[in-house]
């Protein structure tokens, strides 16, 4: 997966001194490449696929603890294992979260982590580590904000009158807190323009890649996905049918203003309609629901628990073997998938073995070839040519005729950067394509021999 490749190989990239933003065009916020690169610094490969299991680790522990507090039960083993199975079950095998573990997991997952923690830290009135947890989110990953005032919406209009001020300013000292280390990191690396001009302006004014192409939004992308997406749904049901069985029903508490159990349930709502409104505008594939598994899950949990004790308990069974089956049928596709990818980065890797290739928008490649590209354009996000042309009229021809000066024996552009084409185009006269080697995420072109 050229995702997979790309973070895994930013974290390498990151590890050997490359700095974001300078040597690495990117649109993503900095805090996942920090944090992955230092555990490739620390333990290579190892490092990364041990930091991309604590992520799913905390996330899950993480959602347990939400769960227990916005259900206002007692803790108890066997529910704890329903809440993992919604987490790391549904999340690893239905949401692309099993492809992201090696390569230290993906912003989106970062973020999630920071924000169920930081919202139950809020829930429990602890501001200091919420407000800082809320804002490495927003590091993280960009939507993270639109989440984090989304779920504050809600819980601000149950708030009384002073608490409505109280809260956000006790937020802030955390917030602020984080967002000087990271401006003064930034700062010191002689990047922050550059962050700013890439992942927070032109991230705003360029539409993505899903919008670009597709326009749909959520409904039509999700008919496409219907064969997949009733696995959330099962997995859904078994950890919400686990839930009402382990966990006896609680006698119905007395409403207390500002209560924990309640402004958590606020905050996952509100979570869960701002993200979805989100991604009405803006889905562009399955990993876009990882956010989604944490406000869902609990939010099931609590409404299924409260009024379905009895009738899931004939049919969790059922669920739990389907569930199993489907797990295991999933975790099959990628090793083909990976079998098809690993024939055609050999052969590719032969043809460039004297004369080098020019890998553009298709990390995966350009990881398995190794060494450093000869441009920071590594995933070439959606708009780059865009990007480079607002702030230098003729470069991107300048940077195709650059590239090509060496003559490279191979040339390999992936989908991402297919608005490079019309630049390229004039150079590939003595290359003939490749269809054998090319891919939906990539086509291949090879000099001709004797040329």
């Amino acid at each position: 997966m050229r995702d997979v490749a790309y973070f895994s190989y930013l974290a390498e990239m990151g590890s050997q001194g490359s700095i974001l933003y300078r040597d690495i065009f990117s649109l993503h916020p900095p805090l996942h490449m920090w944090l992955t690169s230092l555990a490739s610094l620390l333990a290579g490969s190892s490092g990364l696929a041990g930091f991309g299991l604590l992520l799913v680790g905390v996330l899950t522990m993480g959602s347990i603890a939400a769960s227990q507090l916005a259900l206002g039960r007692r803790e108890n083993l066997l529910g704890s294992i329903a809440l993992s199975l919604l987490v790391w079950g549904v999340g690893t095998a239905w949401a692309d979260i099993n492809f992201f573990v090696p390569c230290g997991g993906r912003p989106s997952l970062l973020a999630s982590v920071f924000l169920v923690l930081g919202l139950i830290w809020v829930a429990k009135e602890r501001f200091l580590p919420g407000g800082a947890l809320l804002a490495a989110a927003c590091f993280s990953w960009q939507p993270a904000l639109l989440i984090a005032a989304a779920a504050g919406v809600p819980v601000f209009l149950h708030l009384k009158n002073a608490e409505r001020i109280r809260w956000p300013l006790k937020l802030l000292p955390g917030g602020v807190g984080v967002v000087v280390v990271v401006a003064l990191f930034l700062l010191f690396s002689g990047v922050l323009d550059e962050f700013f001009s890439q992942s927070v302006l032109f991230a705003l004014s360029n539409p993505t890649e899903g919008e670009e192409e597709q326009g749909r939004g959520l409904v039509a992308k999700m008919i496409t996905m219907l064969p997949t997406a009733w696995f959330l749904a099962v997995g859904l049901g078994l950890a919400c049918g686990l839930l009402s069985l382990f966990f006896p029903r609680a006698p119905r508490a007395e409403p207390v203003h500002g209560s924990q159990a309640m402004i958590l349930r606020l905050s996952m709502a509100g979570w869960v309609v701002g993200y979805g409104t989100f991604l009405l505008f803006n889905f562009q594939g399955r990993g876009d629901l990882i956010p989604l598994l944490v406000p869902v899950g609990i939010l099931c949990g609590w409404w299924v628990g409260s009024i379905c004790v009895n009738v899931l308990r004939l049919v969790v069974p059922l669920l739990a073997a389907v569930l199993c089956l489907f797990i295991l049928l999933d975790h099959e596709a990628p090793r083909t998938r990976s079998e098809f990818q690993r024939n055609r980065l050999g052969t590719i890797q032969s043809l460039a073995r004297d004369e080098g290739a020019l890998i553009l928008g298709d990390p995966f490649i350009q990881r398995g070839i190794g060494g450093e590209p000869s441009h920071p354009y590594v995933y070439w996000e959606a708009g780059t040519v865009a990007w480079m042309e607002r702030n230098r009229p003729g470069a991107a021809r300048s940077f195709a005729s650059d590239q090509m000066k060496e003559r490279p024996a191979v040339v390999v552009v992936g989908s991402r950067a297919e608005e490079l084409l019309p630049y390229l185009t004039p150079f590939l006269s003595e290359y003939r394509s490749r269809p054998d080697l090319s891919s939906g995420q990539s086509s291949v072109w090879v000099r001709e021999a004797g040329s």
